[in-house]
């Protein structure tokens, strides 16, 4: 997202209005609701308290200016991002299973993909090429391709920058 916002270093996306707003509540409501919903028990982390703590203390690092960290570096490696059990597609497949919605997630899994092929026209395509080498059921991944190509059609349709500040734009 920071990349599409024409951003070189980490920090300046902490100055953008609503964004981070908008990382809170991926990390908390979306990642981190799951994550209770899985673990819970488990560990003290793993209760609304003790991951409203970590991500308090997460986000702030994310956004250190003192660190320089570049949008590049973090960005990197994205076609790895959205395989099939890492980062992205594996938090919104954690969220399907444990029924929470993470629009949040699949906007950034679709910033991802335009990072990694600003021209594909075809997100589903990309996707699937992605995900070849790890075979996924093709039922699960009909759930999760329609979330990602929903999320490209509002980078595509709406300005960046709103979709920090604009809820409505998760409430379709």
């Amino acid at each position: 997202m920071a990349s599409l916002l024409g951003k070189t270093r980490m920090d300046e996306l902490g100055l953008v209005p609503g964004a981070v707003a908008f990382l809170e509540r991926a990390l908390v409501d979306e990642a981190g609701a799951a994550l209770l919903r899985r673990h819970a028990g488990l560990d003290e982390l793993f209760t609304p308290e003790g991951f409203a703590e970590y991500a308090a203390e997460l986000i702030p690092r994310m956004l250190n200016p003192h660190l320089g960290d570049l949008v590049a570096r973090v960005a990197r490696d994205p076609e790895r991002k959205l395989g099939w059990n890492d980062r992205l597609v594996g938090t919104l497949r954690l969220g399907i299973e444990t029924g929470v919605d993470m629009p949040r997630f699949a906007l950034a899994a679709a910033a991802a993909l335009r990072y990694l092929a600003p021209s594909a026209a075809d997100p589903a395509t990309a996707l699937e090429c992605i995900w070849k080498k790890d075979m996924p059921p093709e039922k699960e991944a009909a759930v999760i391709c329609p979330l990602i190509e929903a999320a490209h059609e509002k980078l595509s349709t709406a300005r960046v920058e709103d979709l920090f500040t604009s809820p409505e734009v998760f409430d379709s």
